[in-house]
């Protein structure tokens, strides 16, 4: 099983989320940890240090990346903001 980990500041977007959301994207994460089988992950384009992926939960996101037996989560938002954000991204 791998442990998950979180960017600075990115317990605060789960936070943020609704209560229902919170709920679905904390429950998604962890079962991230055990296996990806049966949910919504697919790998971002482009090129990075550490291939980027997304766990899709409703009408919201989650950006990580895997290293070593942890996964790292560097962003949470809805599907609505977009994924420009990937332009700046550097690990």
């Amino acid at each position: 099983m791998k442990s998950l980990r979180y960017w600075p500041g990115i317990q605060g977007q789960v936070q943020q989320l609704p209560p229902a959301a919170r709920t679905k994207m904390r429950t998604a994460l962890e079962s991230l940890t055990k296996s990806k089988k049966g949910l919504d992950v697919k790998r971002l384009r482009g090129e990075f240090e550490h291939p980027l992926h997304r766990l899709k939960v409703g009408s919201w996101r989650a950006a990580f990346y895997e290293s070593g037996n942890s996964i790292f989560v560097i962003r949470v938002f809805a599907r609505r903001d977009g994924y420009d954000w990937l332009e700046q991204w550097e690990i």
